[in-house]
């Protein structure tokens, strides 16, 4: 009986049973700056959601929704819409955090820049001659022809007039231009079959990978790499995991009974362009898991006129006492990949002990040039009794989820290929942090973007970008937006103050470049 008249009194204030979480004050900025184009559903749903990582999800879907082309690297809607406030705010007095103030800003982000704009008394719409008593601010028309009406395209005109000494207009049109500008932002949404936001449960999902034998490589290559933010679409809600470490990765067959290196031509130079990024990861006592992503761009390479191009791949892990796994691996590679320009990539993973070892990677074609480089990999040990930060990973997301070695939060993941974004990409680091205090927390962490010395972006991480995953070792995987960037080179810090004062530094470097 109590719990029923609670819950009278509860609906009787109007008082709401279910709260989302608080927005962040970077998620209140995001929803102010794009209300403009948000649906009232949108916005509830946004609110509602339970977790900050949801609503990274959510932000991602959001533009995802509005690409017009989700095959190629860029979303032109969200490139474009980030223009516009640039103009607006540069021209028409309003901030760059919150949605339009003024009607020349609320047109233009919806309509875009007019066609033309001309300066006259004679307004067409309203048919009436207008005295301006503001002489210092011209009156507008502004004039867009060919605009998508649901009649067709037809010229649309809206005036705007000066209305106070401080330089503010007023919009005036017809009733079918008022009525695109209410409802245009419906418009915009171009694949309305995507889930209005995510509903996985948030959970850390360890390491997964398969065995490091040669034959097995060959069945492990992920999807060809795509380094654009694209939708995650997520499953049904699963029941809540516990975060547990799941079973080491094989180690490497031993050394001995690796077949020698034979196959390679180091007088070769690395015409095709031939890459490899590594990734260190507890694996065990005296045991790093290493994570190798390799591949080339496929577009550096001569394509035959019909058919698809054949390449034999060599590569092969050496350590001191001689190879650690080689594998041939005939690929037919289709022209179409030639055309997106993007690389192909494969991966290896196996727990190495600590030490130097060399990588090396040869592209046989059939036709053409072929390429040979080698890198050297200084696999650390981190079953240290100190506290110590690992190596900092960078991610790609992009890569067949199903296959992929690494999960955070029941995504798959695997090192970049190249350290390298387009503006407005996310960047995706991963640290882990060792032998740590039970009295840590993720106040102690703080991520840093620094170009030429100078900080330019500071994080504090959410509290589910950090996860533990045993009694004294947790994984921080924060995801961080390149908005606002500018091309370049940066270095990204991770910074760790253990409760004894010592501080921790963790820097890897990447670029943003278009």
């Amino acid at each position: 009986m109590k719990t029923k008249t609670s819950l009278l009194i509860l609906l009787m204030l109007g008082l709401p049973l279910f709260a989302g979480l608080p927005l962040s004050k970077d998620e209140k900025a995001w929803m102010r700056k794009v209300r403009i184009l948000m649906t009232r559903d949108e916005e509830k749903t946004f609110k509602k959601l339970p977790s900050h990582e949801k609503r990274k999800e959510f932000i991602a879907l959001f533009w995802a929704k509005r690409d017009p082309d989700l095959d190629n690297d860029r979303n032109e809607f969200r490139d474009e819409f980030y223009a516009r406030i640039d103009y607006v705010v540069a021209n028409y007095k309003e901030f760059e955090s919150a949605p339009p103030k003024t009607d020349r800003g609320y047109v233009y982000m919806l309509l875009g820049p007019p066609t033309r704009v001309e300066y006259r008394t004679d307004y067409m719409i309203t048919g009436f001659h207008y005295r301006n008593p503001f002489p210092q601010f011209q009156p507008e028309l502004w004039v867009y022809e060919n605009l998508d009406f649901k009649s067709g395209k037809r010229t649309a005109r809206v005036q705007m007039l000066p209305i106070n000494s401080f330089g503010d207009y007023v919009a005036l049109a017809d009733s079918q231009v008022e009525h695109l500008l209410r409802t245009i932002k419906f418009d915009f949404i171009v694949h309305p079959d995507m889930d209005e936001a995510p509903a996985k449960p948030l959970y850390f999902e360890d390491y997964q990978a398969t065995s490091a034998k040669a034959e097995n490589v060959q069945n492990s290559i992920p999807a060809k790499e795509n380094q654009s933010e694209k939708p995650i679409v997520s499953p049904s809600p699963q029941p809540k995991k516990t975060a547990v470490l799941a079973p080491a990765p094989t180690s490497a067959p031993p050394a001995e009974a690796a077949p020698a290196l034979t196959k390679f031509n180091d007088q070769l130079d690395n015409a095709l362009g031939l890459t490899a990024n590594f990734g260190y990861f507890y694996g065990g006592q005296n045991q790093t898991m290493t994570m190798i992503r390799f591949g080339f761009p496929v577009a550096k390479m001569n394509f035959p006129n019909e058919g698809d191009l054949r390449v034999l791949l060599h590569y092969a892990l050496s350590g001191p006492k001689g190879s650690v796994i080689q594998s041939d691996l005939p690929l037919a590679i289709n022209a179409r990949i030639k055309d997106a320009g993007k690389p192909y990539a494969l991966e290896w993973v196996g727990n190495l002990p600590p030490g130097s070892y060399t990588f090396q990677m040869q592209l046989d074609q059939v036709e053409g040039k072929n390429a040979y480089q080698k890198w050297q990999l200084d696999v650390p040990n981190l079953s240290g009794y100190d506290p110590m930060v690992g190596p900092v990973t960078l991610l790609d997301p992009n890569v067949n989820a199903d296959s992929a070695k690494l999960k955070l939060q029941g995504r798959g993941y695997s090192p970049m290929l190249i350290n390298e974004l387009q503006p407005g990409e996310t960047l995706y680091p991963v640290v882990e942090l060792l032998a740590m205090p039970k009295e840590l927390n993720q106040d102690a962490i703080t991520v840093q973007v620094i170009q030429a010395d100078k900080i330019v972006r500071n994080w504090s991480l959410y509290p589910e970008e950090w996860t533990q995953v045993a009694e004294n070792r947790f994984i921080v995987h924060p995801q961080l937006r390149t908005n606002n960037l500018a091309l370049g080179e940066y270095t990204l810090r991770i910074e760790l103050t253990l409760p004894s004062g010592d501080i921790l530094i963790r820097e890897t470097n990447f670029s943003i470049q278009r």
